[in-house]
């Protein structure tokens, strides 16, 4: 007879099967490594120009604009081939967006794998938590208006490549 408090195992409860979930995961995020690593060799080998088969941007197509994230494919892979001044020329908000990305996305799945919550180093006050999602997409839509309107200094934030 069970006493009140004690504790009936099931397969659940057993450590094996934690480690089991844990090897699974560390062998999903081993397959996700290679493929991002296989997108990021074919983006570093072929330019992404009007020939190549890299998605177009669906709004430039439609409507002729520029969105902040117009040019990353571009600036990426002139980054990743050491051109860097061209890089910023096709988007300026590249070096900081794309090492921000890669990083957050490279957190995220290690605290998966690993089954525990992401922690975070340290806990911003909660004015930040507010307000900095509002900062930046604000600060995403001003760089959105700026670099479609057509005047000299502004037309330098559209995608465009460098002459010699």
């Amino acid at each position: 007879m069970l006493r009140p408090g004690s504790m009936i195992k099931t397969k659940l409860n057993r450590p094996a099967d934690t480690r089991t979930r844990a090897w699974i995961r560390f062998g999903c995020l081993l397959v996700f490594g290679l493929l991002a690593g296989m997108a990021i060799f074919l983006v570093a080998v072929n330019k992404p120009d009007d020939d190549s088969y890299f998605p177009r941007c669906t709004l430039h197509n439609l409507t002729g604009l520029h969105c902040p994230g117009c040019g990353m494919t571009r600036s990426l892979h002139s980054a990743l081939n050491g051109d860097f001044a061209q890089a910023l020329s096709y988007n300026i908000l590249a070096p900081i967006i794309l090492p921000v990305f890669f990083v957050s996305i490279s957190r995220s799945l290690w605290s998966w794998v690993r089954g525990r919550k992401l922690v975070r180093s340290a806990n911003p006050p909660r004015k930040w938590k507010t307000y900095l999602p509002i900062i930046l997409g604000s600060l995403l839509v001003i760089f959105f208006v700026l670099r479609n309107i057509p005047v000299y200094p502004l037309t330098l934030l559209a995608p465009h490549e460098l002459t010699p």
